[in-house]
């Protein structure tokens, strides 16, 4: 992998379990999909009552 492929690329690894603690907010109504079959994008709302709730 060249630096720039290291720097633009972000491989994230979860628990199937908290799928729920990710997702549990969002208002998948508003999810959009996007990207390409090997970089899949998906973008989605949380609603702002529910933005407390998931802050670091």
């Amino acid at each position: 992998m060249t630096e720039q492929a290291a720097r633009s690329s972000l491989e994230i690894r979860f628990n199937p379990s908290d799928l729920g603690l990710l997702f549990g907010p969002v208002d998948m109504r508003t999810a959009k999909a996007s990207g390409s079959a090997d970089r899949p994008v998906v973008i989605a709302e949380v609603p702002s009552g529910l933005l407390k709730g998931v802050a670091a």
